[in-house]
């Protein structure tokens, strides 16, 4: 399936959604998101892994949860 020119999204729209997502080593992704929580004086966040696979979706979990656990 190809996307026709109005359907398509535009680059800077994708680019901002793409700012928008933290990616990166437990530990990258982990100072990332306390940098946020940070700024925004959260109390908590909410993660959401956004991958098809169950299996690497409950992986990049377990990754997170090391990575808080470790600090």
């Amino acid at each position: 399936y190809t996307l026709s020119l109005p359907d398509a999204l535009p680059l800077s729209v994708a680019q901002a959604y793409r700012q928008l997502q933290i990616v990166g080593t437990p530990t990258a992704v982990r100072e990332r998101i306390e940098a946020l929580a940070k700024r925004c004086q959260a109390d908590e966040v909410m993660v959401t892994t956004v991958t098809h696979d169950p299996a690497a979706r409950v992986r990049s979990y377990q990754l997170l949860s090391a990575a808080f656990a470790e600090r």
